[in-house]
């Protein structure tokens, strides 16, 4: 695909930033077809709808591999504030950390309300320092922090693989803060 196609089935998007960023204008679904994509996506501009998905019957992976974790802690998703997403089919694995720096699957913060993540699986997630002391080691699976002062509600969290995490001092799943109700 380019970024410069119109994001049809035909002729689709080179990447999935891309289309996050023109899906926020509309109510959208994102669907990714097989294949491996090597690149973090953030979602935090918009108020429609969004639905993030695997292609029915195919598998879409973002790989972190030779990634690098940006500022202190981010996910290979991170979603800020961003209301009505559903998140849902994806492989997310191979993001590292050799520093105090946090890698995680799929990182939530801010507020919103309607978010769903399902279906996922998160593999090989890895912090590789190996103390809790200080700066020590911190790797997340999926992590929802509610960190403003209107919380996240109606969450749900079901049907996800977390498995083959390095995690440190973490955990797999954290909802954590700001959530009022959680499923």
């Amino acid at each position: 695909g380019l970024d410069t196609n119109p994001g049809t089935q035909t002729a689709p998007f080179r990447t999935i930033q891309h289309a996050i960023d023109v899906a926020s204008t509309s109510t959208a679904t994102v669907s990714l077809r097989a294949g491996t994509w090597t690149e973090k996506v953030r979602i935090a501009t918009g108020t429609t709808p969004l639905l993030l998905r695997a292609y029915p019957g195919e598998l879409a992976t973002l790989d972190g591999t030779g990634l690098a974790v940006a500022n202190g802690q981010q996910g290979l998703i991170d979603l800020e504030s961003r209301s009505h997403v559903t998140v849902r089919g994806l492989e997310l694995r191979n993001f590292r950390s050799t520093n105090a720096s946090v890698p995680l699957g799929i990182f939530v913060t801010g507020s919103g309300t309607d978010l769903v993540l399902e279906d996922n699986h998160v593999h090989h997630i890895v912090t590789t320092v190996g103390s809790c002391n200080g700066n020590g080691g911190n790797a997340f699976g999926v992590a929802v922090y509610g960190n403003l002062a209107t919380p996240w509600t109606q969450v749900i969290v079901r049907r996800n693989e977390l498995d083959h995490l390095t995690l440190g001092c973490s955990e797999s799943l954290s909802i954590n803060g700001n959530v009022d109700g959680f499923e």
